[in-house]
Protein backbone atom coordinates (compact mmCIF):
# COMPACT_ATOMS: atom_id res chain seq x y z
CA UNK A 1 0.00 0.00 0.00
CA UNK A 2 2.82 2.41 0.85
CA UNK A 3 4.58 1.80 -2.46
CA UNK A 4 1.32 2.28 -4.37
CA UNK A 5 0.70 5.62 -2.62
CA UNK A 6 4.20 6.94 -3.26
CA UNK A 7 3.49 9.01 -6.38
CA UNK A 8 -0.04 10.04 -5.39
CA UNK A 9 0.52 11.01 -1.75
CA UNK A 10 4.15 10.86 -0.55
CA UNK A 11 3.27 11.88 3.01
CA UNK A 12 0.68 9.11 3.38
CA UNK A 13 3.14 6.70 1.79
CA UNK A 14 5.71 7.38 4.50
CA UNK A 15 3.10 6.87 7.22
CA UNK A 16 2.24 3.47 5.76
CA UNK A 17 5.92 2.55 5.45
CA UNK A 18 6.42 3.38 9.13
CA UNK A 19 3.59 0.97 9.99
CA UNK A 20 5.09 -1.68 7.70
CA UNK A 21 8.51 -1.39 9.36
CA UNK A 22 7.02 -1.65 12.86
CA UNK A 23 5.12 -4.78 11.86
CA UNK A 24 8.10 -6.35 10.08
CA UNK A 25 10.61 -5.71 12.85
CA UNK A 26 8.27 -6.83 15.64
CA UNK A 27 7.48 -10.04 13.76
CA UNK A 28 11.13 -11.14 13.67
CA UNK A 29 10.53 -12.29 10.08
CA UNK A 30 13.57 -11.40 7.95
CA UNK A 31 11.65 -11.91 4.71
CA UNK A 32 9.01 -9.41 5.81
CA UNK A 33 11.73 -6.95 6.81
CA UNK A 34 13.46 -7.43 3.46
CA UNK A 35 10.22 -6.68 1.65
CA UNK A 36 9.69 -3.47 3.62
CA UNK A 37 13.29 -2.32 3.17
CA UNK A 38 13.33 -3.02 -0.56
CA UNK A 39 10.04 -1.30 -1.29
CA UNK A 40 10.93 1.69 0.85
CA UNK A 41 14.42 2.12 -0.61
CA UNK A 42 12.92 1.95 -4.10
CA UNK A 43 10.81 5.02 -3.36
CA UNK A 44 13.66 7.04 -1.84
CA UNK A 45 15.12 8.33 -5.10
CA UNK A 46 15.44 11.92 -3.88
CA UNK A 47 18.52 13.95 -2.90
CA UNK A 48 17.48 14.32 0.73
CA UNK A 49 17.08 10.56 1.17
CA UNK A 50 20.46 9.50 -0.21
CA UNK A 51 22.05 8.46 3.11
CA UNK A 52 18.90 6.71 4.39
CA UNK A 53 18.61 4.78 1.13
CA UNK A 54 22.25 3.71 1.31
CA UNK A 55 21.70 2.48 4.89
CA UNK A 56 18.58 0.51 3.93
CA UNK A 57 20.30 -1.11 0.94
CA UNK A 58 23.19 -2.21 3.17
CA UNK A 59 20.73 -3.68 5.69
CA UNK A 60 18.57 -5.40 3.08
CA UNK A 61 21.21 -7.01 0.85
CA UNK A 62 22.43 -9.64 3.37
CA UNK A 63 18.78 -10.58 4.01
CA UNK A 64 18.19 -11.01 0.27
CA UNK A 65 21.30 -13.18 -0.10
CA UNK A 66 20.39 -15.30 2.92
CA UNK A 67 16.85 -15.85 1.66
CA UNK A 68 18.13 -16.56 -1.89
CA UNK A 69 15.73 -14.00 -3.31
CA UNK A 70 17.28 -13.36 -6.71
CA UNK A 71 14.90 -10.57 -7.71
CA UNK A 72 15.51 -8.71 -4.45
CA UNK A 73 19.27 -9.09 -4.78
CA UNK A 74 19.16 -7.74 -8.31
CA UNK A 75 16.95 -4.80 -7.31
CA UNK A 76 19.29 -3.89 -4.46
CA UNK A 77 22.36 -4.02 -6.70
CA UNK A 78 20.49 -1.77 -9.14
CA UNK A 79 19.63 0.67 -6.36
CA UNK A 80 23.30 0.71 -5.43
CA UNK A 81 24.10 1.75 -9.01
CA UNK A 82 21.71 4.70 -8.86
CA UNK A 83 22.87 5.70 -5.38
CA UNK A 84 26.51 5.65 -6.47
CA UNK A 85 25.81 7.77 -9.55
CA UNK A 86 23.88 10.27 -7.42
CA UNK A 87 27.00 10.44 -5.24
CA UNK A 88 29.16 10.97 -8.36
CA UNK A 89 31.04 7.73 -7.62
CA UNK A 90 31.43 6.15 -11.06
CA UNK A 91 33.66 3.28 -9.90
CA UNK A 92 31.14 2.17 -7.27
CA UNK A 93 28.30 2.45 -9.80
CA UNK A 94 30.10 0.31 -12.35
CA UNK A 95 31.00 -2.27 -9.69
CA UNK A 96 27.37 -2.56 -8.58
CA UNK A 97 26.27 -2.69 -12.21
CA UNK A 98 28.65 -5.59 -12.83
CA UNK A 99 27.23 -7.42 -9.79
CA UNK A 100 23.70 -6.91 -11.12
CA UNK A 101 24.61 -8.02 -14.65
CA UNK A 102 26.42 -11.11 -13.35
CA UNK A 103 23.39 -12.10 -11.29
CA UNK A 104 21.05 -11.56 -14.25
CA UNK A 105 23.25 -13.72 -16.50
CA UNK A 106 22.79 -16.71 -14.16
CA UNK A 107 18.99 -16.78 -14.46
CA UNK A 108 16.58 -16.73 -17.39
CA UNK A 109 14.41 -13.94 -15.97
CA UNK A 110 13.11 -11.40 -18.50
CA UNK A 111 12.70 -8.47 -16.06
CA UNK A 112 16.37 -8.75 -15.07
CA UNK A 113 17.56 -9.04 -18.67
CA UNK A 114 15.44 -6.02 -19.66
CA UNK A 115 16.83 -3.98 -16.77
CA UNK A 116 20.42 -4.77 -17.79
CA UNK A 117 19.64 -3.59 -21.32
CA UNK A 118 18.05 -0.40 -20.01
CA UNK A 119 21.09 0.33 -17.85
CA UNK A 120 23.43 -0.12 -20.82
CA UNK A 121 21.43 2.60 -22.61
CA UNK A 122 21.85 5.26 -19.94
CA UNK A 123 25.46 4.23 -19.32
CA UNK A 124 26.20 4.85 -23.02
CA UNK A 125 24.47 8.22 -22.75
CA UNK A 126 26.55 9.14 -19.73
CA UNK A 127 29.78 8.40 -21.60
CA UNK A 128 28.69 10.65 -24.48
CA UNK A 129 27.82 7.92 -27.00
CA UNK A 130 24.35 9.32 -27.64
CA UNK A 131 23.65 7.51 -30.92
CA UNK A 132 24.56 4.21 -29.28
CA UNK A 133 22.39 5.15 -26.31
CA UNK A 134 19.37 5.68 -28.54
CA UNK A 135 19.84 2.32 -30.24
CA UNK A 136 20.11 0.64 -26.85
CA UNK A 137 16.98 2.42 -25.56
CA UNK A 138 14.96 1.14 -28.51
CA UNK A 139 16.44 -2.36 -28.24
CA UNK A 140 15.57 -2.53 -24.53
CA UNK A 141 12.06 -1.28 -25.26
CA UNK A 142 11.51 -3.92 -27.94
CA UNK A 143 12.89 -6.69 -25.73
CA UNK A 144 10.64 -5.59 -22.88
CA UNK A 145 7.53 -5.44 -25.03
CA UNK A 146 8.29 -8.89 -26.48
CA UNK A 147 8.71 -10.35 -22.99
CA UNK A 148 5.70 -8.82 -21.28
CA UNK A 149 7.48 -6.08 -19.30
CA UNK A 150 4.55 -3.71 -18.80
CA UNK A 151 6.69 -0.64 -17.99
CA UNK A 152 9.20 -1.11 -20.84
CA UNK A 153 7.54 1.39 -23.14
CA UNK A 154 7.08 4.08 -20.49
CA UNK A 155 10.68 3.61 -19.38
CA UNK A 156 11.91 4.02 -22.95
CA UNK A 157 9.81 7.17 -23.42
CA UNK A 158 11.39 8.71 -20.35
CA UNK A 159 14.88 7.80 -21.54
CA UNK A 160 14.22 9.22 -25.01
CA UNK A 161 12.84 12.45 -23.54
CA UNK A 162 15.99 12.88 -21.41
CA UNK A 163 18.17 12.05 -24.41
CA UNK A 164 16.44 14.64 -26.60
CA UNK A 165 16.89 17.23 -23.86
CA UNK A 166 20.63 16.55 -23.74
CA UNK A 167 20.85 16.55 -27.54
CA UNK A 168 19.15 19.95 -27.74
CA UNK A 169 16.46 18.59 -30.06
CA UNK A 170 13.67 20.58 -28.46
CA UNK A 171 10.98 20.13 -31.11
CA UNK A 172 11.32 16.36 -30.94
CA UNK A 173 11.14 16.46 -27.16
CA UNK A 174 7.91 18.46 -27.38
CA UNK A 175 6.43 16.03 -29.88
CA UNK A 176 7.49 13.10 -27.74
CA UNK A 177 5.73 14.55 -24.70
CA UNK A 178 2.56 15.52 -26.55
CA UNK A 179 2.24 12.27 -28.50
CA UNK A 180 2.63 10.17 -25.36
CA UNK A 181 0.92 12.40 -22.82
CA UNK A 182 -1.42 9.66 -21.64
CA UNK A 183 1.41 7.22 -20.92
CA UNK A 184 3.54 9.82 -19.17
CA UNK A 185 0.67 11.52 -17.32
CA UNK A 186 1.39 9.47 -14.20
CA UNK A 187 4.86 10.97 -13.91
CA UNK A 188 5.12 14.00 -11.62
CA UNK A 189 6.48 17.28 -12.99
CA UNK A 190 5.76 16.31 -16.61
CA UNK A 191 4.48 19.82 -17.32
CA UNK A 192 7.75 21.34 -16.13
CA UNK A 193 9.69 19.04 -18.45
CA UNK A 194 7.35 20.03 -21.27
CA UNK A 195 7.93 23.70 -20.45
CA UNK A 196 11.69 23.14 -20.74
CA UNK A 197 11.27 21.63 -24.19
CA UNK A 198 8.97 24.45 -25.29
CA UNK A 199 11.25 27.22 -23.98
CA UNK A 200 13.70 27.01 -26.88
CA UNK A 201 11.16 26.66 -29.68
CA UNK A 202 10.07 29.74 -31.59
CA UNK A 203 6.36 29.06 -31.13
CA UNK A 204 6.45 27.53 -27.64
CA UNK A 205 7.93 30.24 -25.42
CA UNK A 206 4.60 31.72 -24.37
CA UNK A 207 3.20 28.31 -23.45
CA UNK A 208 6.36 27.48 -21.51
CA UNK A 209 6.11 30.73 -19.59
CA UNK A 210 2.43 30.10 -18.85
CA UNK A 211 3.23 26.67 -17.41
CA UNK A 212 5.84 28.08 -15.02
CA UNK A 213 3.73 31.09 -14.05
CA UNK A 214 0.72 28.86 -13.51
CA UNK A 215 2.68 26.94 -10.90
CA UNK A 216 4.11 30.09 -9.37
CA UNK A 217 7.33 30.32 -7.30
CA UNK A 218 5.62 29.05 -4.14
CA UNK A 219 4.39 25.95 -5.94
CA UNK A 220 7.96 24.71 -6.28
CA UNK A 221 8.00 24.39 -2.50
CA UNK A 222 5.09 21.96 -2.73
CA UNK A 223 6.46 19.97 -5.66
CA UNK A 224 6.29 16.32 -4.52
CA UNK A 225 9.65 15.05 -3.30
CA UNK A 226 9.60 12.02 -5.54
CA UNK A 227 11.91 10.57 -8.17
CA UNK A 228 11.62 13.50 -10.59
CA UNK A 229 11.96 16.37 -8.10
CA UNK A 230 15.54 17.45 -8.82
CA UNK A 231 15.15 16.75 -12.55
CA UNK A 232 12.09 19.01 -12.76
CA UNK A 233 13.84 21.82 -10.89
CA UNK A 234 16.95 21.62 -13.08
CA UNK A 235 14.76 21.70 -16.18
CA UNK A 236 12.90 24.73 -14.86
CA UNK A 237 16.13 26.54 -14.02
CA UNK A 238 17.06 26.23 -17.70
CA UNK A 239 13.56 27.39 -18.67
CA UNK A 240 14.00 30.43 -16.41
CA UNK A 241 17.28 31.21 -18.15
CA UNK A 242 15.79 31.07 -21.65
CA UNK A 243 12.68 33.04 -20.65
CA UNK A 244 14.26 35.42 -18.09
CA UNK A 245 12.18 34.37 -15.08
CA UNK A 246 14.15 35.38 -11.95
CA UNK A 247 11.36 34.71 -9.43
CA UNK A 248 11.23 31.03 -10.35
CA UNK A 249 15.04 30.84 -10.47
CA UNK A 250 15.40 32.34 -7.00
CA UNK A 251 13.20 29.64 -5.45
CA UNK A 252 14.90 26.86 -7.41
CA UNK A 253 18.35 28.00 -6.27
CA UNK A 254 17.26 27.87 -2.63
CA UNK A 255 15.76 24.39 -3.03
CA UNK A 256 18.68 22.87 -4.93
CA UNK A 257 21.58 24.46 -3.07
CA UNK A 258 21.73 21.90 -0.21
CA UNK A 259 22.31 19.11 -2.75
CA UNK A 260 24.90 20.59 -5.11
CA UNK A 261 27.33 17.70 -4.53
CA UNK A 262 24.79 15.21 -5.88
CA UNK A 263 23.57 14.21 -9.34
CA UNK A 264 19.98 14.12 -10.63
CA UNK A 265 19.09 10.56 -11.64
CA UNK A 266 15.37 9.85 -12.18
CA UNK A 267 15.87 6.09 -12.06
CA UNK A 268 16.95 5.24 -15.59
CA UNK A 269 18.90 8.24 -16.91
CA UNK A 270 21.61 10.58 -15.65
CA UNK A 271 20.25 14.11 -16.13
CA UNK A 272 22.89 16.50 -14.75
CA UNK A 273 24.83 17.44 -11.64
CA UNK A 274 22.42 19.24 -9.32
CA UNK A 275 25.04 21.99 -9.19
CA UNK A 276 24.23 22.63 -12.85
CA UNK A 277 20.64 23.57 -12.02
CA UNK A 278 21.72 25.65 -9.03
CA UNK A 279 24.35 27.44 -11.14
CA UNK A 280 21.88 28.28 -13.90
CA UNK A 281 19.36 29.56 -11.34
CA UNK A 282 22.06 31.61 -9.61
CA UNK A 283 23.10 33.18 -12.91
CA UNK A 284 19.51 34.15 -13.70
CA UNK A 285 19.20 36.10 -10.44
CA UNK A 286 22.74 37.52 -10.57
CA UNK A 287 23.95 35.58 -7.53
CA UNK A 288 27.73 35.86 -7.19
CA UNK A 289 27.98 32.14 -6.40
CA UNK A 290 27.10 31.20 -9.99
CA UNK A 291 30.72 30.76 -11.25
CA UNK A 292 31.60 28.55 -8.27
CA UNK A 293 28.51 26.43 -8.88
CA UNK A 294 29.28 26.08 -12.60
CA UNK A 295 32.82 24.99 -11.70
CA UNK A 296 31.39 22.43 -9.29
CA UNK A 297 29.02 21.06 -11.94
CA UNK A 298 31.89 20.73 -14.41
CA UNK A 299 34.07 18.96 -11.84
CA UNK A 300 31.28 16.47 -11.04
CA UNK A 301 30.72 15.79 -14.74
CA UNK A 302 34.45 15.06 -15.05
CA UNK A 303 34.28 12.62 -12.12
CA UNK A 304 31.45 10.85 -13.95
CA UNK A 305 33.48 10.86 -17.19
CA UNK A 306 30.46 12.52 -18.78
CA UNK A 307 31.64 14.83 -21.59
CA UNK A 308 28.18 15.88 -22.74
CA UNK A 309 27.08 16.80 -19.21
CA UNK A 310 30.24 18.87 -18.87
CA UNK A 311 29.65 20.58 -22.21
CA UNK A 312 26.04 21.39 -21.29
CA UNK A 313 27.18 23.12 -18.08
CA UNK A 314 29.89 24.99 -19.96
CA UNK A 315 27.40 26.09 -22.60
CA UNK A 316 24.88 27.19 -19.97
CA UNK A 317 27.62 29.22 -18.28
CA UNK A 318 28.46 31.06 -21.49
CA UNK A 319 24.82 31.59 -22.31
CA UNK A 320 24.06 32.83 -18.80
CA UNK A 321 26.88 35.38 -18.83
CA UNK A 322 25.75 36.67 -22.21
CA UNK A 323 22.08 36.89 -21.28
CA UNK A 324 22.26 37.79 -17.59
CA UNK A 325 25.48 39.11 -16.12
CA UNK A 326 28.83 39.53 -17.86
CA UNK A 327 30.57 39.97 -14.50
CA UNK A 328 30.17 36.21 -14.01
CA UNK A 329 32.05 35.27 -17.17
CA UNK A 330 34.40 32.29 -17.04
CA UNK A 331 38.09 33.16 -17.06
CA UNK A 332 38.69 31.86 -20.58
CA UNK A 333 35.38 31.93 -22.49
CA UNK A 334 36.91 31.32 -25.94
CA UNK A 335 38.73 28.24 -24.64
CA UNK A 336 35.50 27.01 -23.08
CA UNK A 337 33.62 27.54 -26.35
CA UNK A 338 36.26 25.60 -28.25
CA UNK A 339 35.97 22.68 -25.81
CA UNK A 340 32.17 22.65 -26.11
CA UNK A 341 32.43 22.60 -29.91
CA UNK A 342 34.84 19.67 -29.87
CA UNK A 343 32.66 17.68 -27.45
CA UNK A 344 29.47 18.46 -29.39
CA UNK A 345 30.99 17.42 -32.71
CA UNK A 346 32.31 14.17 -31.22
CA UNK A 347 28.83 13.38 -29.86
CA UNK A 348 27.04 14.38 -33.06
CA UNK A 349 25.25 17.33 -31.43
CA UNK A 350 24.88 19.67 -34.38
CA UNK A 351 22.73 22.24 -32.57
CA UNK A 352 25.10 22.50 -29.62
CA UNK A 353 28.11 22.70 -31.94
CA UNK A 354 26.60 25.50 -34.03
CA UNK A 355 25.61 27.51 -30.97
CA UNK A 356 29.01 27.03 -29.33
CA UNK A 357 30.74 28.26 -32.49
CA UNK A 358 28.54 31.34 -32.44
CA UNK A 359 29.47 32.05 -28.82
CA UNK A 360 33.12 31.41 -29.63
CA UNK A 361 33.03 34.03 -32.39
CA UNK A 362 31.36 36.50 -30.02
CA UNK A 363 33.99 35.88 -27.34
CA UNK A 364 36.80 36.37 -29.85
CA UNK A 365 35.22 39.59 -31.09
CA UNK A 366 34.97 40.93 -27.53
Amino acid sequence: MAADEHLRDPARSQELFAEAFRAARSSGDDVALLEALLRHASTLLTPESLELRRHEIDEALPLAIESRDVAAQYSLFSLRVVTAIESADLAAADAAGSDAAHLASRYDLAPLAWSVRSRRAWRAGLSGCLDDAERLVLAARDYGKDHGIIYAETGALLQLAMLRWQQGRAHEAVDLARNNAEQLAQLPALRLLLARALATTSDGRDEARDIVVELGPNAFEALPRTTFWSTALIATAETALHLEMPDAARTILRLLEPYVDQVAVPGNWVVAPIAHGAAVAAAVVGDRRAPELFERAIAIADRLEAPVLRARSELAWLLATRECDNSQRPAHPAELSHHITATAEAAGLRHMSAFARKLERESTAH
